[in-house]
């Protein structure tokens, strides 16, 4: 396809992940341990930035709302990209992936990284996920 065509018809994307929710009845507050940053080999950077950015939570030992699992299904963490005029343009002009994504993050853009840290905080998914998720996106 002709990048002027995608330019012009292009609105916004989204990226979707999914991630266990964390039972609201069993779920356990946790306060980071470093045990769980070795397990995930988590730069000592990141680390401490995780420690110092609230509170999180854990899988409980399950009760009867979750039936012993600790989980309530499924949370969507999204990644929304809108077409400002600048990304437009930037398409029109075959910038690549890593540029788009640089503008799109000055003009607003939450990344699943964001995402992840604020469902974690908010008790929503458990901090072993919230870690997972820097591994995967290489924060």
């Amino acid at each position: 396809m002709e990048t002027y065509l995608l330019a012009s018809a292009f609105n916004g994307v989204i990226a979707q992940r999914l991630a266990k929710r964390l039972c609201p009845d069993c779920k356990q507050k946790v306060d980071a341990p470093a045990s769980m940053f070795q397990k995930f080999n988590v730069d000592p950077d990141l680390a401490n930035t995780l420690k110092g950015v609230g509170t999180y939570y854990t899988y409980g030992p399950g009760c009867e709302t979750c039936n012993h699992t600790s989980i309530v299904g499924r949370v969507g963490i999204f990644e929304v990209l809108t077409a400002s005029e600048k990304v437009k343009q930037m398409i029109f002009n075959d910038a690549s992936t890593l540029e788009i994504r640089k503008q799109a993050i000055e003009e607003g853009m939450q990344e699943f990284t964001s995402q992840y840290i604020k469902k974690g905080q908010r008790g929503e998914i458990a901090l072993e996920e919230v870690i997972q998720a820097m591994f995967d996106f290489g924060q």
